[in-house]
């Protein structure tokens, strides 16, 4: 019992000492919070200013409270936080904008450059071949192969302009 006793004091005697130095570390850093500022002029007639003194003839600056903000200018932050959202929200459409004219772009370039081979391949072969719905390949008559030339020459025009 006496084991438990001492066990239970020693803990307790712990944590006091605990509670202790929380409160020691917390009060040094107010007082570090609460150093004074100083201003002093060195022997080139520069002006400093430091949270320690310089020199012999560096005076504590009494420096004035921050006012906390009041309903105008908490109602001007708002706004100008929201202006500054629609901002980015129109940089970002804007790049999305971009990026999709610059891939319809990309898009136009590969089918004006595969509408062209198509339209060079039909006017050097002379005549065109296909298949049917069965499956077995068929010549393409003189209409048929005009008609399909046409079609390349204005895919060209649609693709290339």
């Amino acid at each position: 019992m006496s084991v438990n006793v001492c066990a239970s004091t020693v803990c307790d005697l712990i944590e006091t000492m605990r509670k202790i130095l929380v409160m020691v570390l917390l009060l040094g850093c107010a007082a570090a919070s609460a150093a004074g500022v100083y201003k002093w002029v060195d022997e080139n007639g520069k002006v400093h200013y430091g949270d320690h003194p310089g020199n012999s003839s560096a005076r504590e600056v009494i420096l004035p409270a921050t006012p906390a903000p009041d309903e105008n200018q908490r109602a001007h932050e708002q706004k100008q936080k929201k202006l500054l959202q629609v901002f980015e929200e129109e940089r970002q459409e804007k790049r999305e904008q971009e990026a999709k004219a610059k891939a319809e772009q990309q898009k136009r370039e590969h089918e004006c450059t595969s509408a062209k081979a198509r339209l060079k391949n039909y006017e050097y072969a002379g005549e065109l071949t296909t298949k049917d719905k069965d499956g077995k390949e068929r010549t393409l008559s003189k209409a048929e192969y005009k008609q399909a030339l046409a079609d390349a020459k204005q895919a060209v025009e649609h693709w290339c302009r």
